[in-house]
């Protein structure tokens, strides 16, 4: 339930942070689009290989390698000094979100017994409801704070 919610404060960062990263950093409007889109490809490279990472190290493992992936990414973001680790970082944030979105419904349905399963795996509305409320709270906290502050929080908010 948390990745969702860690997807959704993702999502939400690259709005806010806009204008503090193309000040700081000197990027152009056009490095600064790849920034804000690279996610996408990142998200779609984790879904690519979350079924083979959750065959071979199991749910909860795919799911700690969707953490490193996520923190390495928001530390690199935090940290970066120019364009290519922002990218970098981002990119990593994207594999991560990638393979949670797969893992965590699964892992769920496994974990849940026969009586509860049915209810507890079509909580996708609530996994949806999670995203949309990380994404809702990056907007608000990432417009009062510098975006090397809500990237650290980015992840732990």
């Amino acid at each position: 339930m948390s990745g969702s919610y860690a997807f959704g404060n993702a999502v939400g960062y690259s709005s806010t942070a806009k204008s503090g990263i193309m000040e700081d950093l000197g990027l152009s409007l056009a490095e600064y689009a790849v920034f804000a889109s690279i996610m996408t490809v990142g998200g779609m490279l984790g879904a690519v290989f979350s079924g083979k990472v959750a065959d071979l190290v199991g749910r909860r493992g795919a799911m700690g390698i969707s953490e490193i992936f996520c923190i390495t990414g928001w530390l690199a973001i935090a940290f970066s000094k120019d364009a290519l680790w922002l990218d970098l970082g981002r990119l990593l944030v994207g594999c991560g979100a990638g393979v949670l979105c797969y893992v965590d419904p699964m892992y769920v349905a496994e974990i849940t017994t026969k009586n509860v399963k049915g209810a507890f795996t079509s909580l996708n509305i609530f996994l949806q409801l999670m995203l949309c409320c990380g994404k809702a709270l990056m907007f608000v906290v990432g417009s009062l704070i510098n975006w090397r502050t809500s990237a650290l929080i980015g992840h732990f908010f």
